[in-house]
């Protein structure tokens, strides 16, 4: 028979234990076997959820004024949130998912991972119940302004999207404009229907309480958020959007320049101060020196300079305008190209663009986002050729576009390179013919084995059950 002992436990009681091996110890024994539930508020705006109301507007409670007014008779998960990050942005659950950071060249199922696992740790983080991460689009590419997909109708007027989910409810494609506090009380409103906003400067909107705005991409910020992640004016074109008022990035710009030595220069500037010169001369018409003239034209909304056949060809009702109201000359737009643009053009003065390989400014090259901004910095990128498009694009419209901003002009404007969709695609294809190649197998081998594999995901697309999770009903009011 096994003798025992007594021993007094850490927390007061007696207990008698079996003769034998030291007992271990308790903290020891637990440390691992359970994460701690975090100290979260409930009654915070980290979680929003999103309820109709009438006149197109919709409620936002926070977790705890969720509860109160539904009790147990509607569940979180099956609402439409807003969760905001540590960034400051609300994101909507399928933004939160695909907000994750993924590094260039991850395969379509590692970057699933990615995602999911960055989507749990968030929920986790605000202390949320389980929900499933699984949030199909219907578009694979972000869509262009300009493609009619991306409008959308809504009880404010047309609106633009990034993508088309499955579930453009969850998704946040029906919250309204705009938020703010109203009477103690969080409301979403739209900025054409809301008798509060309207006539209001935006100056005054953006210091009302709560006051934040909804993207394209269907998550919200607030005015000084969004000025100081993408430049200033940010939040003032994106209210004037609402309002389908075009807000050029740069007022300043202006809209024809022309070539003057190794600089370019405003049309209207030379005609005024330079009305002896042959680009003066040219802009008036005369045809011996238009025959040598080297022009760009601003595009409508500002962002672009381009070769007036390009703007014609692209965009024949603003090039008709521009034309007029600059009385710019018969042939015009067919005079001769630059071929030596350069990579890097800076607007150095109201009227005046330098080159990036201009000698009198190198003392700025490796900063020259830092000492131009993003707004006056302009880029030439290459076509689906590999070959110059003649086109200066606004640097901030290539960081946050999918576009392509090769190493050595990124290491000139003192930013991180980066590849679009298109040229990191024709980069996979490359390293897989290259792979096919250097194993010795043939064109058509390789041809057969790619036709085998759509053939397989062809029959597992007809095959795949239609309902792909809880997402699916979303109550939304």
């Amino acid at each position: 028979m096994v003798a025992k002992r007594s021993l007094v436990e850490a927390f007061g009681n007696r207990v008698d234990v079996d003769e034998g091996i030291a007992l271990e110890d308790d903290l020891e024994l637990l440390d691992g076997l359970g994460d701690d539930v975090p100290d979260v508020n409930l009654n915070t705006d980290d979680v929003l959820v999103a309820r109709k109301m009438s006149n197109n507007r919709v409620r936002y409670y926070t977790r705890e004024e969720f509860s109160k007014k539904y009790g147990d008779t509607k569940k979180l998960r099956d609402q439409v949130l807003l969760i905001k990050g540590q960034d400051g942005i609300r994101r909507t659950l399928p933004q939160v998912y695909y907000s994750a950071a993924i590094p260039d060249g991850t395969s379509p199922k590692d970057a699933h991972a990615l995602r999911r696992e960055h989507f749990i740790s968030e929920m986790k983080r605000l202390d949320m119940d389980y929900i499933r991460p699984d949030f199909p689009r219907k578009t694979y590419r972000a869509l262009k302004p300009n493609d009619p997909q991306a409008r959308y109708d809504t009880p404010g007027g047309k609106r633009t999207r990034r993508h088309i989910y499955q579930n453009e409810t969850v998704a946040g494609a029906q919250l309204p404009d705009v938020m703010y506090r109203h009477k103690g009380r969080l409301i979403g409103t739209y900025a054409t229907l809301d008798a509060t906003l309207k006539g209001k400067d935006f100056k005054d909107l953006r210091k009302m309480p709560g006051f934040e705005m909804k993207s394209s991409n269907h998550s919200f910020a607030a005015p000084d958020s969004l000025d100081k992640l993408y430049g200033h004016g940010t939040a003032a074109g994106r209210y004037d959007g609402y309002h389908n008022r075009r807000t050029r990035p740069n007022k300043s710009l202006p809209e024809v320049i022309v070539k003057v030595g190794n600089k370019y220069v405003s049309a209207d500037l030379m005609q005024q101060k330079k009305s002896t010169s042959s680009a003066a001369r040219a802009l008036g018409g005369d045809p011996r020196h238009l025959k040598r003239l080297k022009a760009l034209v601003l595009n409508e909304a500002g962002t672009s300079y381009m070769h007036p056949a390009t703007l014609k060809r692209l965009d024949p009702d603003h090039y008709n305008k521009v034309a007029q109201a600059h009385k710019l000359p018969d042939g015009f737009a067919s005079i001769k190209r630059d071929y030596r643009l350069g990579r890097i053009m800076l607007q150095a003065s109201q009227n005046v663009f330098r080159s990036g390989n201009d000698p009198e400014i190198q003392t700025y090259r490796g900063a020259f986002k830092e000492a131009y901004s993003d707004t006056r910095v302009f880029v030439q990128g290459n076509n689906k050729y590999d070959k110059a498009t003649g086109i200066m694009g606004m640097l901030r419209t290539y960081e946050r576009g999918d576009k392509t901003i090769p190493q050595a002009v990124a290491k000139d404007l003192g930013i991180d390179p980066k590849m679009s969709t298109r040229d990191r695609r024709k980069q996979d294809q490359q390293k897989k013919y290259d792979m096919v190649t250097d194993a010795g197998i043939s064109e058509i081998d390789s041809n057969a084995g790619d036709a085998a594999a759509q053939n397989r995901r062809t029959m597992a697309k007809q095959t795949r059950p239609r309902d792909r999770g809880s997402n699916a009903s979303m109550d939304f009011g």
